[in-house]
């Protein structure tokens, strides 16, 4: 296990400055609401993706106040990694940097992980695709670098494809001259679309671990049947995924040149959450769409350590709040067994079962 040490933020949000040492037992951070707490785990998470789990008009927003600058460094046993998101004349740019030497985002991605659970992980299931998507793809990311990789090249080819379909539309350019960018389009597409099916296909018996473990958990017994399903863009032709997306934009050139950007491709994909058959996102209630999101990060978790024999840092905000003394009482349990270094935030020193308060490092706020 590579043991996440320490953690010095400056200008991030509403924290100023602040020095925390973590040690081997559990985390746990008391303050009131609004004091920072949550931004605390926010700041690990952005030095490990490079970006937020909270939903965010511009990265700007992580600077505090009337600031030019927010600074997060992360000292983990094996090296530090440092975060600076800085804006100068409304020019906003991100920095990474890995033991002091000036490096890319999938350097950081790929050698720490992080894995979140706060309150509004539950969008994960209700929210926009584009929420999971990138919760996705910065699970895979920090798996596989090769994958960070062709989901940056897939970026830029798609934003160079937008350009040039919107130049065509306005003949300024001739449809010919999309082949290239198409080709490069569907090159990476097929790696994304592969390694993301082979994750799916994967995750399942690690959710029928979770489900079986948690069982003291959870009321329903419908939980034994819960099924992670990829729902990708395009329809599979066979299961020639690359003859299926070029057969598609072939199909739908014009359309394409109308609208001025790209209709398919691994930037439409999405996922659903399916109990006995139904989609949690519509049948669910609330505690269930919050307690399957839940159980879907205590599985990629379990599928991270399995699959790279290193252990992510598992970063838990507010969720005692929500859960009756019992539930408190079966969490804690789970996770002080679970061998995983954990961060965990409460508003109220109650929420947090003695167990889990007399073996962990409390830190307040």
């Amino acid at each position: 296990m590579v043991m996440l040490k320490k953690i010095k933020l400056k200008n991030y949000r509403n924290i100023s400055e602040i020095e925390i040492k973590l040690n081997t037992t559990p985390t746990i951070v008391i303050a009131p609401n609004s004091t920072g707490k949550t931004n605390l785990l926010e700041a690990i998470y952005l030095n490990v993706y490079g970006s937020t789990f909270k939903s965010i008009e511009n990265i700007r927003e992580v600077i505090g106040a009337d600031l030019t600058y927010a600074k997060v460094n992360l000292e983990w046993e094996d090296a530090s990694t440092e975060v600076v998101v800085s804006c100068i004349d409304d020019y906003v740019k991100k920095n990474y940097f890995y033991n002091s030497k000036s490096t890319n985002l999938s350097k950081l991605s790929s050698s720490h992980s992080a894995i979140v659970f706060a309150p509004n992980s539950v969008d994960i299931i209700s929210g926009d695709p584009a929420l999971r998507r990138q919760d996705l793809d910065n699970f895979l990311s920090s798996i596989s670098k090769d994958y960070h990789k062709a989901l940056s090249a897939y970026s830029k080819v798609l934003k160079n494809r937008n350009a040039l379909l919107k130049i065509i539309r306005e003949n300024k350019a001739h449809s010919q001259q999309l082949n290239f960018w198409t080709e490069k389009l569907i090159e990476n597409a097929l790696f994304i679309f592969n390694e993301r099916v082979r994750f799916f296909d994967a995750i399942t018996p690690f959710i029928e671990r979770v489900v079986k473990e948690m069982n003291i958990f959870l009321k329903f017994e419908d939980y034994k049947f819960l099924k992670l399903v990829y729902m990708p863009n395009v329809q599979l032709a066979g299961v020639d995924y690359k003859a299926s997306l070029k057969a598609k934009f072939d199909e739908n050139l014009n359309k394409e040149i109308m609208v001025g950007k790209t209709l398919y491709g691994v930037h439409k994909d999405d996922y659903s959450l399916f109990i006995q058959g139904k989609n949690i996102r519509f049948y669910g209630s609330r505690g269930q769409q919050r307690l399957t999101t839940l159980l879907i990060k205590l599985a990629q978790i379990q599928y991270f350590k399995d699959l790279t024999q290193k252990d992510p840092v598992f970063l838990i905000d507010d969720l005692m709040s929500e859960l009756d003394s019992s539930n408190r009482d079966n969490i804690s349990n789970y996770l002080l067994s679970s061998d995983v270094q954990f961060i965990l935030t409460t508003a109220e020193r109650f929420e947090i079962p003695e167990n889990l308060f007399e073996k962990s490092s409390i830190i307040w706020l």
